[in-house]
């Protein structure tokens, strides 16, 4: 059985959809996807930064 993708168009900022239920599930994944991003590029700029400088005058 193929599973159906919703698809998500914004107007003024707010989330369409078949529910209240389902809006608030889609605003609660996308603020995770974006604390993990965040998370992601704190990691990558501590990596970054821990790393010894070569090259400098």
């Amino acid at each position: 059985m193929r599973r159906r993708t919703l698809l998500h168009y914004g107007k003024d900022g707010a989330l369409t959809g078949p529910g209240k239920d389902h809006a608030e599930t889609s605003m609660q994944a996308l603020h995770l996807r974006r604390s993990a991003l965040v998370h992601v590029s704190t990691l990558l700029l501590q990596q970054v930064l821990a790393e010894p400088r070569t090259g400098a005058a």
